[in-house]
């Protein structure tokens, strides 16, 4: 089952660290706390775990990934 349809179930998995590729990252605005920017990334790279890792490790008070 995809990690996607577990975690929408509640799930929680534990994963393999896996090797990927950020071929671009792009900041476009910074408007603390709001930070915008753009991503491409090989397959295998979670934005939204990389969005509330990046805010728990600077002791943002929430994240939000469109």
């Amino acid at each position: 089952m995809p990690l996607y349809k577990l975690a929408r179930a509640g799930k929680t998995v534990e994963r393999e660290p896996r090797l990927v590729h950020i071929s671009r990252y792009d900041i476009d605005e910074v408007a603390m706390p709001l930070i915008k920017f753009r991503i491409q990334c090989s397959k295998g790279f979670y934005v939204r775990t990389y969005c509330h890792e990046s805010a728990r490790t600077s002791a943002a008070v929430r994240t939000s990934c469109s």
